[in-house]
This record gives C-alpha cells, sequence and structure tokens, in this order.
C-alpha cells in the first residue's frame, strides 16, 4: 500500500481516502489481490507492465539482461512491443519505478541486475495472465521454455546442470506444449530411465508435479499414453524414495499393468526394481516375493542376460535375508557369471546390483572375498563399464555403505569411517529418505564399535524419526536391534533387552532371519549378565 501511495499519488498520504475500497476488505489476501489489480490498471500500456509481466512469469530472480534479451525477440503485443522499443536509460527507469511501488526487488549480483518480486505478487500477475491475457501467458512462456533448452549444457553431469532443463519443462506445460516438454524430460533429464542418476528426488518431483493436475494418478490429458505412465512410474519412484509409501503403490503398479498390457517388457522391469526395493525397505517380504512371481513372464519376455540376472540377484537377496543361505548363493553365483562378463552382446539398458551380493559375502564369513568383490565393483566405475553404464546415486550409497561395514568387520575403523560418512551424506543429497535409516544405522555400527556412543545414539535416534514417518520398518527394525547392542554395550540390560522386544513385535518383520545368530547370542549374553547381576545384588542384600 504504500508503495502504491509512493508512486501513483507521489507518496501524498492523505489520498489513501481515495483508494479505502483496498482496505475495505477483512483478509489480507484481498487487500493484496485488490492492490495488485489496481497496479495492474494504473500502468496499463506501459513498458513497466511488460517489465512486470516476465518478472512473474519466471519463478525466481532473473536477471535484466535475460529479460531484454527474450523480449527484444520479438514483439509481441502487450509483452514487448513497447520494452523492444526502450533506450537503456528507459530500461533504468521502469526498473526503478517498479522498485519504487514495491512490486519487485533490485540486487546487483557479479555485474549483473537480478530481479525478483514478492511470491503474492508473482502468483497474482501470472493467475491474471493466464486468465485474462492466455495468448500473451502462452507465447511468453513459449520463448522461456526456448531460452532455458538453449542456455543448458548438453550433457547435464549434475543438479546445478540440470536445472534450466527441469524449468524449461514447467514452462513448456505452461505453455501448453505438454508432449514437447515430455520428450525433453525424456530425452536429456531422464534418458529414457525412470530414475534420475544424480538422485534429488523433491527436485524431479517439482518437475512432473506440473504435469499431474491433482493427485498423483490425475494427469494431463493431452499426454500420450506411453508419456503418462513413464512419467506414473517417475512420480512414483520418488514418491517411494521420499518416504511416501502408500501414495507410491498406486501409480507404480498401475504403469507396470499399462507396460505389460503394451508388451513393453523393459518399462515393466524397470518400473518393478524400485517397487521390489521399497517393499523390501518397508519390510513387505511376502508382497515382494509375490511381485517376483507375477513379472517371471515378464522378465523372460526380455530376452535381456542382465534383467534375468538382476532378477535373480533380487531372488537371492530376498532368499538372505529370509535366512536361506544356500539356495540364495546358488542364485547369486549364477548371477555373478553374467556380471563379469567382459562385454555381453544385450541392450545395457537397466541398473546392475552389487551391493546385495557383497553383503552376502560379508555376513556369511566371507570378509576377504567382500572386500574383493566391492574394490571391483568401484574399479568398474571407474573404468566406465558396462555393469555401471547406468548408475544412480542410491546405486553408489549403497556400495559405499557395504564397502564401509566390510572395512569394519576386518577392523580397518579408518577406511570404516570414511565410506560410512560418505554413503549417508549421498543418500541425504539424494532424498533417498527410505533407504537413509539402513545407512545410518551402518554407521551407528562403527561408533558402537569404536565405543563412541553418543554418536552411535545419534544415528540411531536419527533412523528411528526417518523409520517410523516413512514407513521403512526394515530401517526401524535395524535401528532397535542396534541400540540393543549399543545399549548392552554400556551395561545396560534393560534397554538392551526392551529394544530386542521391540524389534521382536515390529509385524512382518518375522520374515528377516539373517540377523538370527547376531540376536541370539545377544540374548544369550543378556541372559547371562541380567543373571549375573541379580546374584550380585542378591548377595550384597544378604
Amino acid at each position: 500500500l504504500g508503495g502504491y501511495l509512493a508512486v501513483v499519488y507521489e507518496g501524498e498520504i492523505e489520498k489513501i481516502h481515495y483508494i479505502d475500497s483496498l482496505v475495505e476488505e477483512q483478509k489480507l489476501g484481498h487487500h493484496a489481490s485488490n492492490l495488485i489489480q489496481a497496479y495492474l490498471k494504473w500502468f496499463k500500456n506501459t513498458p513497466e507492465l511488460e517489465l512486470l509481466y516476465w518478472i512473474s512469469m519466471f519463478d525466481r530472480p532473473v536477471n535484466l539482461s535475460t529479460i531484454k534479451s527474450i523480449s527484444c525477440s520479438e514483439t509481441i503485443d502487450s509483452l514487448s512491443e513497447k520494452l523492444i522499443k526502450l533506450r537503456k536509460s528507459r530500461w533504468a527507469f521502469a526498473v526503478e519505478l517498479l522498485k519504487d511501488a514495491n512490486l519487485i526487488s533490485v540486487k546487483e549480483i557479479d555485474s549483473e541486475t537480478v530481479l525478483d518480486c514478492h511470491p503474492i505478487v508473482r502468483d497474482f500477475v501470472a493467475k491474471h495472465l493466464k486468465v485474462q491475457e492466455y495468448p500473451i501467458w502462452v507465447r511468453g512462456n513459449e520463448l522461456i521454455f526456448d531460452h532455458l533448452q538453449n542456455v543448458a549444457v548438453e550433457n547435464p553431469g549434475n543438479m546445478a546442470e540440470l536445472e534450466p532443463l527441469f524449468r524449461a519443462v514447467i514452462h513448456g506445460i505452461q505453455a501448453s506444449m505438454v508432449e514437447t516438454a515430455f520428450e525433453l524430460y525424456f530425452d536429456r533429464i531422464k534418458k529414457g530411465y525412470i530414475m534420475l542418476s544424480s538422485g534429488n528426488h523433491y527436485a524431479d518431483q517439482a518437475c512432473i508435479k506440473a504435469f499431474f493436475r491433482d493427485a498423483w494418478t490425475d494427469l494431463d490429458p493431452n499426454l500420450s499414453e506411453f508419456a503418462k505412465f513413464h512419467l506414473l512410474s517417475s512420480a512414483a519412484v520418488n514418491l517411494m524414495s521420499l518416504g511416501n509409501i502408500r501414495e507410491a503403490i498406486t501409480p507404480s503398479l498401475t504403469s507396470i499393468e499399462f507396460f505389460i498390457q503394451k508388451e513393453m517388457w523393459l518399462e515393466a522391469t524397470n518400473t518393478a526394481g524400485p517397487l521390489l526395493s521399497m517393499l523390501i525397505a518397508s519390510g513387505d517380504l511376502d508382497k515382494g516375493m509375490k511381485l517376483m512371481s507375477d513379472l517371471e513372464i515378464c522378465v523372460s519376455n526380455t530376452n535381456n542376460q542382465i534383467i534375468e540376472a538382476m532378477a535373480l540377484n533380487f531372488q537371492a537377496y530376498i532368499l538372505y535375508l529370509c535366512g536361506k543361505n544356500s539356495e540364495a548363493e546358488q542364485l547369486f553365483e549364477k548371477v555373478e557369471d553374467i556380471l563379469c562378463k567382459s562385454e555381453p552382446e544385450i541392450p545395457r539398458n537397466f541398473p546392475t546390483v552389487s551391493s546385495y551380493y557383497c553383503k552376502f559375502l560379508l555376513d556369511t564369513g566371507k570378509q576377504q572375498e567382500a572386500l574383493e568383490r566391492s574394490l571391483k565393483t568401484f574399479a568398474w566405475r571407474e573404468q566406465k563399464t558396462w555393469q555401471v553404464a547406468i548408475d544412480t546415486t542410491s546405486l553408489l550409497a549403497t556400495d559405499l555403505l557395504v564397502l564401509g561395514l566390510t572395512f569394519l568387520q576386518i577392523g580397518d575403523h579408518i577406511n570404516a569411517k570414511i565410506q560410512l560418512d560418505k554413503q549417508v551424506e549421498l543418500f541425504k543429497s539424494a532424498d533417498e529418505w527410505l533407504y537413509l535409516p539402513t545407512g545410518l544405522n551402518s554407521r551407528a555400527r562403527l561408533h558402537i564399535a569404536t565405543e563412541n556412543f553418543g554418536e552411535a545414539l545419534r544415528d540411531l535416534q536419527e533412523s528411528l524419526e526417518i523409520s517410523l514417518r516413512t514407513g521403512a520398518r526394515f530401517g526401524e527394525w535395524e535401528a532397535y536391534i542396534d541400540m540393543a547392542q549399543l545399549y548392552y554395550k554400556r551395561h545396560k540390560y534393560d534397554l538392551s533387552s526392551e529394544y530386542l522386544k521391540k524389534a521382536s513385535d515390529l509385524p512382518n518383520m518375522d520374515k528377516y532371519r539373517f540377523r538370527d545368530g547376531e540376536i541370539s547370542e545377544l540374548l544369550q549374553n543378556l541372559s547371562s549378565n541380567m543373571s549375573k547381576s541379580t546374584r550380585e545384588h542378591d548377595s550384597s542384600s544378604q
């Protein structure tokens, strides 16, 4: 209101009486809307209004030089016809006037004038353009879409380089170019796969949200069928990793069913892999085994040895989790025969998973083999071999986790700490909230082994907090067991027993048997020490 008085009435406060309708509304939102509507009328047919339109169409601070470049590329009625004729000094005047009105903020950063506006202003002006000036809205977003594609690097390799493409997709959708926007997303951001190699599920979900009208199953009707179900798959993977398990299941199963109906076997298996990982992490081994059984024909129809190997890999891992080590070992060895080939004569369009086998080797007492196999995985990354043609931050973090635990078991605490710290940071950077609890639990084991009990407790408490929020029951179960180990080492036997009971009381977790030996040993130790404490107490009482 102060900015409006300063610009329109040259600061004469008594003129507020001319605009008292602005303060008759009962809600601030109405005040703001009426005030901005008044500005739009006052700035009508001016370069200031065109400049405000451009700033509002960007969803973040924007360089003045960028607006000049885009707006001056062609004459567009009511969007660039005034700006295109402006001299340099008049541009500065337009910026200053909008600043004085408190509609925009202006900063000088690295010799660039950076413009931004308050979200209320941006939202109102954007809504005005969409409703009242739709042709302007469409053409402006088309030009921003083209600009962002042009400034993006050709083959982005990290989130900073992907950011202009994410923004371009959103502007393309706002310009009603939904299929073109999807092609950009599919070809340059995802490169045909449903997961980002660099993680960051929040950024991916914020991007594709523009394709959805409401729920994560309600897509823009102008999309092709393939685009719709690829986006459903991508949304489901993001929801899983972010810990929204219930929301993830329907879009995931819906897209798998569609791909199977269309005999798109590769797409079906690509979508099923993350779902299977989620079911394991959420403590639903039965559902995971059923999904694998349902997909056997689908996997077979891919005629892809790598996919068949990864299906066996998942099956072996589930058997290992269930405590069926001999059966698991047979399947893992079949997988290794395929994974260790120098060059398969098939397309490499499916990620390979090494951490399951390495963890199996480690937990069955083969520490040296586990170390050699883990290091081989990192050698593949170094050499960029076919096994890592499709890689993700999540896969890398999991490999580091197992390597760290291997160093821990062989007594190399320095290297264990390096790897276990790295994997936690990677899980966090990639927004892998469903899997982060396992990473925190693993690092806590190092802290327990080195008697750094305060750090162990912090990691386990954080793990439990995330697990309870996301439904990562596997992480919750392991955290209870590790809490029991922590309190046993601190001679707090009652607390240790309490946490073991919490672990045993968790629904469905009785299927996970791979830590049975450790639990049995801890129970025996607790029984012995608690009996000893009782005898000592009785003796002292006498």
